[in-house]
């Protein structure tokens, strides 16, 4: 993703943002954790909007697979998501 130019970039999280609209954050969040050729930066970072309320009301091995995934290399948002995930963890 960091190769990709910023134009390239937001045409891809436009693609998704537009793909998985009307996805549950569950969804959304599955396809992350799931998801071994891309990193979560790939994705939109909108998806890491959500509060530690609705963290907690996600299946805990979800939680503990996206924590593991996030907590590494990840900047930014998706940095703060890991960290949000951890509280709930």
């Amino acid at each position: 993703m960091r190769k990709l130019s910023f134009e390239e970039r937001g045409s891809v999280r436009a693609k998704y943002l537009e793909e998985y609209r009307s996805a549950t954050n569950q969804q959304r969040l599955e396809i992350i954790a799931s998801d071994e050729k891309y990193p979560p930066e790939y994705y939109p970072p909108e998806w890491s909007c959500i509060s530690e309320e609705q963290i907690r009301e996600l299946p805990i091995d979800l939680v503990k697979k996206l924590y593991d995934k996030l907590s590494t290399k990840t900047k930014g948002e998706w940095r703060r998501f890991s960290q949000k995930l951890q509280k709930v963890e």
